[in-house]
């Protein structure tokens, strides 16, 4: 009986296939759609990727025929035989009753399916130490996202979603297991590995700094809690979680070896910088700051203003999601540098700024309202966007 020949095939990360020593991967100016139709066959395992279905996924709402897909294959082939040859070329993908399927003389080992096969033996396996080894070895072999060029892809996004959950529940797996034998530093290097796979999932973030306060290395927990700041900050315009939060103080906290003199404590506190400007912050503290000015200046009985920007086009409608953001930024910029220090900022909705002017007069308030518009607009002359301004003078501590 002839031997089988192995086509080696990775889909984490990027899509790659060896065989015969010779390799070739999605890199380079090849077009995407191919790659994606060849790993749609190939995926599609002994049942095949029937024709409709491979025209209704790649060339949805557009009026083609069988012609086109026939094309698409030609170019596959060729890309194929490039690195494989042209026997290759012509026997991989075979087509019968307009169904494609993958010649039955070569063996496909996949990535994916083998991380699963790791998956499913290690659910039902009671052995401990075997569990953690077959877990470790799915851990191994997910070098990637799967297909992560092509995540936004319809048929690619469900099977994305599936295996990075998978990857999770693996590594959940392994932390579950090292957690009982107290193997923390085996934990810590996989959870380094996986944040650098796994890209905005905060869960890993909070794993690591558990286990680095586990360690008492608490300037690597602080240093987690920047770098996830930051990643949540940047990309997803969010903050880390309680938890974390929570960890990053304890953490601090700890850190702390001595007690510190006065002196110490007013240079830690004191400004550095010599601008003083207006401070922005988040919706919370801006309402715990509010509270803390009406406690302190309700002594004297003062008053303090609140003020609110609205951001909209000129017919008094939502702009749309990129305007508004330029917008956003430009305005922020623009307050900071003309309102008083001590006067605070925050945003009460993706499109409303708040301010909190301690110790000034409705009146004054509203004058210096009308600067600010008139600097925003001086420096942004082609700003689609209108700014509505309201003020309310409120006596400290006043209740509502």
């Amino acid at each position: 009986m002839e031997k089988k020949q192995v086509v080696s095939v990775r889909v984490f990360q990027s899509m790659e296939l060896e065989w015969d020593g010779h390799s070739i991967k999605n890199e380079g100016n090849r077009s995407q759609k191919l790659w994606l139709i060849l790993a749609y066959i190939i995926l599609s395992g002994q049942n095949g990727a029937t024709q409709d279905g491979i025209l209704s996924t790649f060339w949805e709402g557009s009026e083609t025929g069988p012609g086109v897909l026939k094309t698409a294959l030609h170019r596959i082939r060729t890309m194929l035989a490039e690195s494989f040859g042209e026997t290759f070329a012509k026997e991989f993908i075979c087509c019968q009753k307009k169904t494609y399927t993958i010649n039955e003389s070569y063996t496909v080992v996949c990535d994916a399916e083998e991380f699963e096969n790791y998956v499913r033996l290690a659910r039902q396996t009671k052995n401990t130490d075997e569990q953690l080894n077959l877990y470790k070895k799915a851990f191994e072999l997910y070098r990637g996202e799967f297909l992560s060029v092509f995540s936004d892809t319809s048929w690619v996004t469900p099977l994305h979603v599936y295996y990075r959950n998978l990857y999770l529940e693996v590594i959940c797996s392994i932390l579950e297991i090292c957690e009982k034998k107290q193997e923390y530093e085996e934990v810590i290097e996989l959870l380094q590995r996986a944040g650098k796979i796994v890209k905005y999932e905060e869960s890993l973030y909070v794993y690591l700094m558990r286990y680095l306060m586990r360690m008492e290395k608490y300037s690597d927990v602080m240093n987690v809690y920047r770098q996830l700041s930051e990643m949540l900050e940047e990309r997803l315009d969010a903050k880390p979680s309680e938890e974390a939060k929570s960890l990053y103080y304890e953490a601090m906290y700890a850190s702390s070896t001595r007690l510190a003199n006065m002196e110490e404590v007013i240079s830690l506190v004191e400004r550095q910088d010599a601008d003083r400007e207006a401070m922005y912050c988040e919706l919370d503290f801006f309402k715990e700051l509010y509270h803390a000015y009406c406690n302190g200046l309700s002594r004297n009985q003062q008053r303090i203003c609140l003020a609110m920007i609205d951001i909209t086009d000129i017919q008094d409608r939502l702009l749309s999601k990129r305007s508004l953001a330029c917008c956003v930024a430009n305005l922020k910029e623009v307050l900071c540098k003309n309102l008083r220090a001590g006067d605070i900022i925050s945003m009460c909705s993706p499109c409303q700024f708040v301010l909190l002017l301690p110790n000034a007069l409705e009146a004054d308030v509203k004058r210096v309202m009308e600067r600010v518009k008139k600097v925003y607009f001086k420096k942004y002359v082609h700003s689609p966007a209108k700014l509505t301004c309201y003020v309310k003078s409120v006596a400290a501590g006043e209740k509502r």
